[in-house]
């Protein structure tokens, strides 16, 4: 989750190797490694994540998430907010071809979904 929120993509692409690791896992706050990706930008690691079968994609979460981000997040850069963007383009694409369900853009049974 914290190579997702700083950005570590070699980090990242390291864990989701791992043996019995959780892509869903979330922290106190609900937000997963996913949703960290989003947050910071990171095309490559939003990429990597859905790339796992297991991955719980909910694009209406992430959104939300967005709208209202953590306490002390820089997100008020005009090229931040374009790579989030285009993170979220990258889940609703991924959604609209994985079938939908909670990947569509609902909201998610499990909690921390994005």
């Amino acid at each position: 989750m914290l190579a997702a929120r700083y950005g570590l993509e070699a980090v990242a692409k390291l864990l989701l190797t791992a043996p019995g690791i959780n892509v869903n896992a979330a922290d106190t706050g609900g937000r997963t490694a996913l949703t960290w990706a989003v947050f910071a930008g990171k095309e490559a690691i939003v990429l990597d994540l859905c790339a796992v079968p297991e991955i719980i994609v909910d694009v209406a979460d992430v959104k939300r998430r967005l709208e209202h981000p953590p306490k002390g997040w820089p997100y008020g850069t005009r090229i931040l907010k374009d790579k989030q963007d285009k993170c979220v383009r990258i889940l609703e694409e991924f959604a609209g071809s994985n079938g939908g369900g909670a990947q569509d853009g609902a909201v998610s049974e499990k909690p921390g979904g994005g």
